[in-house]
């Protein structure tokens, strides 16, 4: 099955219900522009701490791939416990720190988001009193090293007050700690660091763009149909085909990847195990019309 993945291809010796569960399951595919964002949030986790530190502002197209690629790189540096023998023996360090804008901006909810994703139980009574030497206190001691932010265009949805005080906090840990900071978010994230002058001179820009017909959009194609387990090639980089994909996906790696999904499993319930351009001309409106029978659902 030269179409597949060796791993992809094993999973064509299984039922047609977990074929369809494989299919399901989140997948990660690496493009340039994701290695390019990698390397560099890489390159700041290891920066050394100094007066005036780098950081990064990621922004793009809704379901373009931002939340996917920082959960991505949060997921290849876990938290860990040291080893035994070691003089720190059963301390745990949380290199990177990956967490989401609060929907209504408030310093005290910021807070809380970061005591969440710690999984630090938080007392009803301590809620109201998170201070942020705490916060400083508990990165310093599980060894942060980035700070991620997503949705960080949530800060504009509060009053010229709450911004201030959610960027200050941002501001206070980042200095306190020489701590890297990474914001993401939709376009208008680049007016968050726009209203801090300190802010926006630190900031290093890249955007994910919405994908266009060349050559990296045809290999992107490529990837992806060498994880769908179909027993035959659907050759979705041929032109006829990943035109209708790319108007359909509107330029956006979310959308292709659950339209991509969405085919493979029409195609194992229809026993036509490839994608064909017809299949996609003839798409069901609905996301879930057509695709289960009842017994793969």
């Amino acid at each position: 099955m030269e179409h597949l993945t060796y791993l992809t291809a094993k999973w064509l010796e299984k039922p047609d219900a977990d074929r369809i569960r494989a299919i399901l399951l989140d997948k990660w595919v690496p493009y340039t522009q994701a290695h390019h964002v990698l390397q560099f949030l890489a390159f700041l986790q290891a920066h050394p701490g100094i007066g005036r530190m780098p950081n990064l502002l990621l922004v793009g197209t809704t379901g373009n791939g931002k939340t996917r690629l920082l959960q991505y790189y949060r997921q290849t540096r876990q938290p860990s416990i040291t080893q035994a023998g070691q003089k720190t023996k059963g301390v745990e360090t949380w290199p990177v720190l990956y967490v989401q804008a609060p929907a209504v901006p408030d310093e005290q909810r910021f807070y809380e988001s970061i005591l969440d994703e710690l999984q630090v139980p938080i007392t009803l009574g301590t809620r109201t009193r998170v201070r942020p030497q705490m916060i400083c206190s508990l990165l310093q001691d599980l060894g942060v090293r980035l700070l991620i932010v997503d949705e960080i265009q949530h800060v504009l949805a509060g009053t010229y007050t709450k911004q201030r005080e959610v960027l200050n906090v941002l501001k206070l840990l980042a200095n306190t700690l020489c701590l890297p900071l990474v914001f993401a978010g939709i376009q208008s994230a680049h007016n968050v660091i726009l209203q801090d002058e300190q802010l926006n001179s630190r900031f290093e820009r890249i955007e994910l763009p919405r994908w266009t017909m060349n050559e990296e959009y045809l290999r992107l194609l490529d990837s992806l149909e060498t994880l769908l387990p179909l027993q035959f090639p659907s050759h979705l980089s041929e032109l006829p085909i990943a035109s209708k994909l790319l108007a359909l996906s509107e330029g956006t790696i979310g959308s292709l990847v659950a339209l991509l999904k969405r085919l493979a499993v029409h195609a194992i319930v229809h026993h036509q195990e490839r994608i064909t351009l017809q299949q996609i001309t003839h798409l069901e409106p609905s996301p879930t019309a057509g695709w289960l029978s009842a017994d793969v659902r």
